[in-house]
């Protein structure tokens, strides 16, 4: 009596590039999030998480705690330099069959300023299918 049960999670949370594609379309696709940025000195620049809770092409994959610590402990990083600097939140989201470069590329289609994404309200469609065909990925069913 009293007692509570914790899930212990085995393994990563994504085991694989569609797993990590699937929950970023549903998040900005299905969802309709906005881009995560906010306005420095006049100057938009996109973070993992925004103070309104809204993630970027990564921060959207991993829990509040570990986007604001990165946006904390490392402002303005790549994915590349995040993973490198804490490979236990790489390890504990994604598997070891998603490449680092993968996860990149999926930052920067976020973080793109060349498609008006700045000036857009919602994440383009068109724009994560031609990342999914460029990546033989499917694109996946609506789910409202």
């Amino acid at each position: 009596m009293g007692q509570t049960t914790e899930i212990i999670q085995e393994g990563p949370v994504y085991k694989s590039e569609q797993d990590v594609f699937n929950r970023f379309w549903q998040y900005f696709i299905v969802e309709q999030h906005p881009q995560a940025v906010i306005d420095t000195d006049g100057f938009p620049h996109c973070v993992y998480r925004t103070p309104d809770g809204n993630g970027c092409g990564i921060g959207c994959l991993v829990d509040d705690k570990t986007a604001e610590k990165w946006d904390r402990e490392s402002p303005n990083v790549s994915y590349v330099g995040i993973a490198r600097k804490f490979p236990e939140d790489h390890k504990k989201y994604f598997s070891d069959s998603i490449k680092i470069e993968f996860l990149q590329a999926l930052q920067s289609l976020h973080d793109r300023e060349d498609r008006n994404w700045y000036n857009e309200d919602i994440f383009r469609q068109d724009v994560a299918e031609d990342f999914a065909r460029q990546h033989n990925l499917m694109v996946p069913e609506r789910k409202e």
